[in-house]
């Protein structure tokens, strides 16, 4: 669904453009996974175009360490945007015991808009600073 026909900018989806430009080979979150074990996972305006947002961040946190979330936070919802996500999704994952800490405000970018940055690990995640 998130790399699918609702994934779409300037007549491309996502998909197709990483595959050629980073001649990549994109496993399937339904294929086997086991054995892979990665330090940092990220998933970047994804989790808010899936039906099951939750099921995919379970997937990246059980391969990976820490996992870095980039979403979308819009009150209204379109044909794109299936959830919206809120700092309020940060105390959702503490009662499920997955560690968070928001980076939105650590994030220097040139413009604004409405989004949520994350770090989050099934392990207390430590300090650390930014240059």
């Amino acid at each position: 669904m998130c790399w699918g026909i609702n994934d779409n900018y300037k007549s491309v989806n996502s998909k197709s453009l990483a595959t050629e430009l980073f001649d990549l080979k994109i496993k399937s979150i339904h294929s086997n996974l086991k054995g892979i074990k990665l330090d940092l996972f990220g998933i970047f305006h994804t989790l808010d175009h899936t039906f099951h947002p939750k099921k995919i961040l379970d997937i990246a946190l059980d391969v990976s360490k820490n996992v870095i979330v980039y979403c979308h936070v819009s009150p209204e919802l379109n044909k794109q945007h299936l959830f919206t996500f809120t700092k309020d999704f940060l105390k959702y994952l503490k009662r499920k015991k997955i560690f968070s800490i928001d980076l939105t405000k650590k994030i220097n970018k040139r413009y604004n808009t409405q989004e949520l940055y994350f770090l989050c690990s099934k392990k207390k995640i430590k300090k650390f600073n930014f240059y």
